[in-house]
């Protein structure tokens, strides 16, 4: 046997061998074989020391464990986890996907137990260490060793130092690599003093916000399980921190053991938890710059490298491209010009210096297309295939709407340039997600809609079963119910059997039939919806009787009357045996429903009070149909008119008339006699009356302009020859017996009462008016009666000239 010797197979195993990652790193198992776990707590007492009374060492101890508890606690302290899940606080991922690596497990490490709550007198701690033998070779080769951490830290208002604490060290034979290490807590504040638990005085510090916010920590809004007795204290005090990625590197350890410790440390006290999530990387060769490549023309893309501890990066970028923000960080994001090229990166932290380079291709943005294909189909069994044309990019899926594009949904396992849409039952748009690679923002196509018709329904020619005379001109239609879908026309039958359509097409709801001949003849309409097939209705049958149609006419079909008045009805009859009216109310009809001889012409009269119709019905013999028809009477409402109480004036006072009505509009006036009056044909003149006159009716007549009717009304007008004054009774007799029943002043000259007041006999005040109603005191106080006897009375008023007139007397109560 021979053995052939191939250099460069040799040295690509060597350098595998110089970048692979210590078994289990990653914790792949799915256990922490290969790991040292430990649990224990801080003793809060001198000398303030962590103890581990809990090791599981590695290899033997931690082979296939998945779970640690707590010291002294059945409560998970560390957990593999190789199921994804969301932390309750944070609402994270507990494994991550980071700048482009998709993570398969990490470790839960810590959990929310305190030790007020566990019976312990100090803090829980827990750690993990792996001891990593890094492979021989040149300190120029990177062995990188990256991790990713997402922390959640109860506040416990100590300082900084002795609050929960996540702490990543490492480890060489010469001692702690201090740029490999970290130490990850919530930076506070002193605030003041508060007195707690009986009079004991504890410092308050509290999370400088700004300084947690830059260091990205949110405040959780789920609050603690923790209660620690503390009344001044929040239960929202939990923080969190999402997954962040770290590198470091160990080519100058390279043959050498360096150990890797995770800690995660509840306060020094013990009230307030602290756990963290840890993931690792299988990949242990030199830093890789992640994005998209092939990225997109003119599209901002992000490309980022795992974080150096205290670390300073430096990127290029190809000719043509901008650097938009994070020129400075691990994360840049760029605007890429027409022509891709290599972007690198030099990340330093003093400690050591590693380069990563990308090449990039450039694809042009994405073009959505047009789906073809607007088309009509009809509900049910159908079938459309939809073509997208005109697109740059692979289509992602396809979206369908069935509400004219208010909202969409998701077709199922539908990525190609053409989509069969089959079956539907309602109106879709159809639009296809288009991306020219992951760079490229997707875009949405144009819609094709394709309309769906409901199937046709020919419904029911109605009636059924028609039978019409000799010369009927009334009631010969048929009517389509039911049906859905539009007429496209009509067909005639003499059997039933045999049909014809009607040329030209008669594409109404309603026929009017047409057989001419006596015996019977059969309809029904076609009917059409959209491009579904047309769909028959039900046959309607006709029969033409051998006897005449009546034959009349009337006059006038239309009457205006007045309220009140009366209107003449009459009708010819031509043809015809005997008729009947379908309303008698209000109608007089001498005739008695007679037909002595034709033709016949008779009169009704009808008095109605509002507008009424008078339908009327002609028989003839053998013929069993009615000719109808209706007289309209339409009757104008009452006028009512009202010129006003009857008054009293003084001479030389003008008096302002104004007639009142039913009707608010188009009304005429006449007034009579004319004697005074400012104008005799408007609703409101002014009457000036002087000595010669004691008395005076006026009468206006008011008249509806749009029927001509008119009604009267009037008003007396007394003139006293004295000067205003008002004028009171000395006795009235409440007994209601409609004769000077009230006790009331009586105005000449007048324009207002200001009060009027009567007194009892002891200075009771027993009825009061201000004058706006004038009815009257009527002897009751309270709806009690009063006796009778002698009352007094004041009362105030102002002339039409605008002088005042007080006077005051005493009445008569007579019962």
């Amino acid at each position: 046997m021979k053995w052939i010797c191939i250099p460069g197979l040799v040295l690509f195993h060597s350098a595998l061998l110089k970048a692979q990652c210590p078994p289990n790193i990653n914790f792949s198992t799915g256990d922490l074989s290969h790991w040292t776990a430990s649990t224990g707590s801080f003793v809060f007492s001198p000398p303030y020391q962590i103890v581990y009374p809990a090791n599981i060492n590695a290899p033997t101890g931690t082979t296939g464990a998945v779970t640690i508890d707590e010291f002294n606690h059945a409560v998970p302290a560390v957990t593999v986890n190789t199921a994804n899940s969301f932390d309750r606080f944070g609402s994270f991922e507990t494994i991550p996907t980071l700048n482009g690596y998709n993570y398969q497990y990490s470790v839960t490490l810590g959990s929310t137990l305190v030790s007020n709550g566990g019976g312990g007198n100090s803090g829980y701690v827990r750690k993990i260490e792996y001891s990593i033998d890094v492979p021989p070779g040149l300190p120029t080769d990177p062995y990188i060793i990256t991790y990713a951490y997402a922390m959640v830290l109860e506040n416990g208002s100590h300082t900084t130092s002795s609050q929960p604490i996540f702490n990543a060290t490492v480890m060489s034979p010469t001692g702690k690599i201090a740029c490999a290490s970290a130490t990850y807590n919530l930076p506070t504040t002193f605030t003041g003093i508060v007195n707690n638990n009986g009079g004991r005085l504890d410092s308050i510090y509290e999370v400088d916000q700004t300084i947690a916010a830059q260091q990205g920590f949110t405040l959780s809004n789920v609050p603690s399980p923790n209660n620690n007795n503390r009344p001044n204290e929040s239960l929202i005090r939990v923080w969190t921190k999402g997954w962040t990625e770290v590198m470091f590197n160990l080519a100058q350890y390279r043959g050498q053991t360096v150990t890797i410790t995770y800690e995660a440390d509840n306060c020094l006290p013990g009230g307030h938890f602290a756990y963290a999530y840890i993931a690792f990387r299988n990949d242990c060769g030199g830093p890789k710059i992640t994005g998209p490549s092939p990225g997109c023309v003119n599209t901002p893309s992000t490309y980022s490298i795992p974080t150096l501890g205290n670390g300073t990066y430096t990127w290029t970028v190809p000719n043509g491209w901008q650097i938009t923000s994070g020129a400075n960080t691990n994360i840049i994001t760029v605007k890429p010009g027409n022509t891709g090229g290599q972007i690198s990166v030099t990340a330093d932290n003093g400690c050591t210096k590693l380069d990563a380079l990308l090449n990039v291709t450039l694809l042009p943005p994405t073009l959505p297309g047009n789906v073809l294909a607007d088309v009509s189909v009809c509900t049910g069994n159908n079938s459309t295939t939809l073509n997208l044309k005109n697109n740059q990019g692979s289509v992602i899926k396809w979206i369908a709407s069935t509400n004219n594009g208010s909202g969409w949904t998701d077709i199922g396992n539908a990525n190609n340039n053409t989509y069969n849409a089959i079956n539907l039952t309602t109106t879709t748009q159809y639009k296809a997600i288009v991306q020219n690679g992951q760079a490229c923002s997707a875009d949405t196509s144009t819609a094709a809609v394709i309309k769906v018709y409901e199937k046709s329904i020919g419904g029911q020619v109605l009636p059924a079963d028609k039978a019409i005379c000799l010369g009927q001109n009334q009631n010969t239609e048929l009517s389509l119910t039911g049906n859905a879908g539009d007429v496209i026309n009509w067909q005639w039958s003499d059997n039933g059997s045999l049909w014809n359509s009607y040329n030209p097409a008669v594409v109404s709801p309603t026929l009017n039939t047409t057989i001419q001949t006596v015996g019977s003849r059969y309809y029904r309409a076609i009917v059409k919806v959209g491009v579904c097939p047309a769909d028959t209705s039900s046959a309607a049958k006709v029969t033409l009787v051998n006897a005449n149609f009546p034959k009349a006419f009337i006059t006038p079909k239309d009457t205006l009357i007045c309220y009140g008045g009366t209107a003449s009805l009459t009708t010819t009859i031509q043809t015809g045996t005997s008729y009947q009216w379908g309303n008698v109310d209000a109608l007089v009809d001498p005739n008695n429903n007679k037909v002595p001889s034709l033709p016949h012409t008779f009169t009704a009269s009808a008095s109605p009070l509002f507008t009424t119709n008078y339908p009327i019905s002609i028989l003839n013999n053998g013929c069993p149909n009615a000719w109808t028809d209706t007289f309209n009477v339409e009757v104008r409402p009452p006028i009512n008119p009202f010129a006003g109480n009857d008054t009293f004036i003084v001479v030389g006072q003008p008096l302002q008339l104004n007639v009142q009505s039913n009707i608010s509009s188009g009304l005429g006036y006449l007034w009579t006699p004319s004697t005074g009056l400012s104008n005799t044909s408007i609703q409101n003149p002014i009457a000036l009356l002087n000595a010669a006159i004691d008395e005076i009716i006026y009468q206006v007549k008011v008249t509806d302009l749009v029927s001509g009717c008119s009604e009267n009304s009037s008003i007396k007008v007394r003139v006293f020859k004295t000067g205003p004054d008002v004028f009171v009774p000395n006795a009235f007799t409440p007994n209601n017996d409609n004769v000077n029943d009230f006790f009331r002043p009586i105005p000449v000259g007048i324009s207002k009462i200001n009060y009027f007041k009567v007194y009892n006999r002891y200075g009771q005040l027993v009825y009061s008016s201000d004058g706006s109603e004038n009815s009257g005191w009527d002897g009751t106080l309270k709806g009690r009666e009063q006796p009778g006897g002698v009352y007094a009375w004041v009362v105030s008023a102002t002339t039409y000239t605008g002088a005042p007139v007080k006077k005051k007397g005493t009445v008569a109560l007579i019962r």
